[in-house]
């Protein structure tokens, strides 16, 4: 498959915005430096990096399903079951240890 290093950069450069808008929010009730508090108005619209986010991972996935779906030997459908076989597992693994701790 191919991948487009610019938008796994894109990507990238969205959770990390997110990461810092949630590390930073906290750092308003303390004294900090010069520097933490530039990264505090960075990290101000670190928000924005969700919508960018699902938009350029919204992309990749209908890139992907067009790419199975004009393959001969693998459609739509292979996409799904790939998808659906690569996330539910981990997905009930980690609901049923959260029921068990709770």
């Amino acid at each position: 498959p191919v991948r487009s290093n610019w938008i796994d950069a894109m990507r990238a450069a969205a959770c990390r915005a997110v990461v810092l808008h949630h590390a930073v929010s906290r750092l308003h009730a303390v004294e900090t430096p010069c520097t933490v508090a530039a990264l505090a108005g960075l990290g101000a619209h670190g928000w924005l990096g969700v919508p960018v986010f699902f938009a350029l991972s919204g992309y990749c996935i209908s890139e992907s399903i067009a790419r199975r779906a004009s393959s001969p030997d693998r459609g739509a459908l292979a996409f799904w079951l790939d998808r659906a076989l690569r996330i539910y597992p981990t997905f009930w693994a980690a609901l049923l240890l959260s029921c068990a701790l709770a």
